[in-house]
């Protein structure tokens, strides 16, 4: 029983941390650092941004969290794509001869550079959303051929002009897909062997990534052969490391008898219904007739007590006269009786 009931705490622990090891690693302390997502953004500085550190668009406006973050812009709020912040800083003013109108933040993303002769998709650069006038030339982006960059004495179009910043190729790649949400993709789960719909492949407690980031063997429950399950082991108050079968080399193996693998527990079928009740007393068929009482009748003797009732006053269910006074169980029973159907002479004076 105390197996069982540490194997569950086990379990809701894992389970409670299980949504941070989408992400992060809680036995890794330089996982701050990393950008799973590519978006520019660390694990830190997505949660500093509300933004999801497996997305990098988290909102799904179609610019990366980073750059929304980079230009004071909400990587967790949609509707600031199609909002305008520099157009009362200057750009109201502009004549729109170069794009279209509105020039939101979203078309100050996806300003278009060129194509690319190699592949003929479109180049985009973006311009700053919070400055009417990126390159500080004099002419409002919405009216510059060339907003990215000015050197005075340059004539944008010409040969001149600077060499513009590295092409923005668009919104990165979006991760490979990770159907069960346990940090590892399917393609690489099933180039191991785990199941990319289950993120606790072997059930023993400890999530696919952790085993493998703690040497464990995730489609083994007892990855040590010790007969203990891996989440037991690694769980405190043990010290057992489920690497070993005999930890403390006494040449005992570590376990404490033979723990049943884990399993999903059953869902419980619909109640049992009660056993019959023939003539509704409160009594089972089965049961009545074990001591002798009709089935069929929920006053076996007749004489006024029902069956249950005769039982529970020590009564004979049987005998409609228990006391053999000639008196009737249920008249001795009534009010205004001193009798009470267990004595043949309740007073003692010597008479029935």
């Amino acid at each position: 029983m105390k197996t069982t009931a540490f194997i569950l705490g086990i379990l809701v622990g894992i389970t409670a941390i299980a949504g941070m090891s989408v992400a992060l690693n809680p036995l890794n302390g330089d996982d701050w650092e990393f950008d799973p997502d590519g978006d520019g953004l660390n694990n830190r500085d997505e949660f500093l941004a509300g933004s999801d550190p497996n997305n990098w668009d988290t909102d799904g406006d179609s610019m990366p969290d980073g750059w929304e973050v980079e230009n004071s812009l909400d990587p967790a709020d949609p509707s600031d794509a199609t909002m305008d912040n520099d157009y009362f800083g200057g750009e109201e003013y502009s004549s729109y001869t170069q794009v279209e109108p509105p020039y939101d933040n979203l078309a100050e993303y996806f300003r278009l550079y060129g194509v690319n002769t190699e592949t003929g998709e479109n180049i985009y650069i973006p311009t700053d959303p919070n400055n009417p006038d990126t390159d500080g030339d004099g002419i409002f982006d919405p009216d510059d051929a060339w907003p990215w960059d000015y050197i005075p004495g340059n004539v944008p179009g010409t040969s001149g002009n600077p060499v513009p910043p590295a092409p923005n190729p668009g919104p990165p790649m979006p991760p490979p897909p990770d159907t069960d949400g346990d940090g590892l993709d399917d393609e690489y789960e099933m180039s191991i062997g785990t199941d990319y719909m289950n993120p606790d492949t072997d059930g023993d407690g400890l999530l696919d990534p952790m085993e493998l980031a703690l040497g464990q063997d995730p489609n083994d429950w007892d990855t040590d052969n010790d007969l203990l399950i891996d989440g037991v082991e690694m769980g405190s108050g043990y010290s057992t490391d489920g690497h070993l079968e005999d930890t403390d080399n006494d040449g005992t193996n570590d376990d404490h008898g033979i723990p049943v693998p884990p399993s999903l527990p059953k869902e419980p079928g619909p109640p049992m219904p009660p056993p019959p009740d023939t003539d509704g007393d409160g009594l089972d068929d089965e049961y009545e007739m074990s001591i002798g009482t009709d089935y069929m009748n929920p006053d076996t003797d007749g004489d006024g007590l029902l069956d249950p009732m005769e039982l529970s006053l020590g009564m004979d269910p049987n005998d409609w006269d228990t006391d053999n006074d000639l008196l009737i169980d249920g008249v001795e029973m009534g009010s205004g009786y001193s009798t009470d159907g267990h004595l043949e002479d309740t007073d003692n004076d010597g008479i029935a």
